[in-house]
């Protein structure tokens, strides 16, 4: 039986409306477990982003309204929670449980977005951890394998000095 698995940066969701448009998403899209990440709501206010059809297994948020990660799951869905967890700067949760006699890890990432090492130490190490289980890690990594290839903004400065490289080349 396949498992439908959503990850997906909601950029806040401390509108009642915003809420209410994702959850009917997942429903639509009938996702089983979604990664979220971004969802900027405090601790105390994390069980807003519930309804008759989804809950939430795990989170972590920040001090503040921003940041944040959540695992979701449709309320019918057969998931053995074993153990969850998560860091306590919004950026990790995890949830380890089983699902059709499998145990599976489920890890909601937001990275930093100025790259640092600290932060992807302590996911690897949370990964290595796992062993045990299939792994699914979705998130937001905040960075790209090439950024002339995978970013939308050019840094033409940079662009002219690589063209007067290539002249004085040839």
């Amino acid at each position: 039986m396949a498992i439908n698995i959503l990850s997906w940066n909601v950029n806040g969701l401390n509108s009642p409306v915003k809420r209410t448009k994702c959850l009917d998403y997942l429903k639509c899209k009938n996702v089983h477990l979604a990664l979220i990440q971004e969802s900027h709501l405090k601790a105390a206010d994390v069980h807003r982003f519930q309804n008759r059809y989804f809950k939430v297994i795990c989170s972590s948020s920040a001090a503040n309204k921003t940041k944040g990660v959540l695992i979701v799951s449709k309320r019918n869905f057969d998931f053995s929670i074993i153990r969850s967890g998560g860091d306590t700067e919004g950026r990790i949760t995890y949830a380890v449980g089983s699902v059709y006699n499998t145990k599976y890890a489920f890890v909601s990432v937001y990275a930093p977005t100025e790259g640092d090492p600290l932060f992807f130490q302590e996911l690897l190490r949370l990964v290595v951890s796992l062993e045990d289980c299939l792994v699914v890690l979705g998130g937001d990594f905040n960075t790209v394998l090439d950024p002339q290839l995978d970013r939308s903004h050019v840094n033409f400065a940079n662009l002219k000095l690589k063209k007067l490289k290539f002249l004085n080349q040839n």
